[in-house]
C-alpha cells in the first residue's frame, strides 16, 4: 500500500470499511434533511414568475412560482397550508438544484 494515500473510515450497521474518496465527492454539498415549510428546487433553471409574497396565506397545491427549466415552464407549488415566513429568491435568478425557495410556516 502507498503511504501517501490517506483513507476514509466508512462505519455501517454490518462493520467499518476502509476505502479512498474521489475529490468530487470530498468537494459535493453535504445532504441535509429538508425541514417542514421548506420549499426547495428540484431542478436547476431560471426564476420566471413569483406568486407568492411574504406573510401571504397559501393553500396547499397553490402556485408559488413558476421555474424555467430545460426549455419547459415548471410550476412550483405549496407543499402545505400555512403562511410565507420568507421569500428567498427573485425574478429572474438563476438557482441550482436543491435551492431553498420559500419557507411556509405550518398553520
Amino acid at each position: 500500500m502507498d503511504k501517501d494515500i490517506s483513507y476514509e473510515e466508512l462505519r455501517l450497521e454490518d462493520g467499518s470499511y476502509r476505502t479512498l474518496l474521489t475529490e468530487k465527492y470530498r468537494k459535493r454539498t453535504a445532504w441535509h434533511k429538508r425541514q417542514d415549510g421548506e420549499v426547495i428546487s428540484g431542478l436547476p433553471g431560471l426564476v420566471v414568475e413569483i406568486d407568492a409574497r411574504e406573510g401571504q396565506t397559501v393553500k396547499k397545491g397553490e402556485q408559488l412560482l413558476i421555474l424555467e427549466a430545460m426549455k419547459m415552464m415548471n410550476r412550483v407549488l405549496a407543499p402545505l397550508d400555512g403562511r410565507i415566513k420568507g421569500v428567498h429568491v427573485g425574478t429572474g435568478e438563476k438557482i441550482g438544484k436543491d435551492h431553498l425557495l420559500f419557507t411556509i410556516e405550518p398553520q
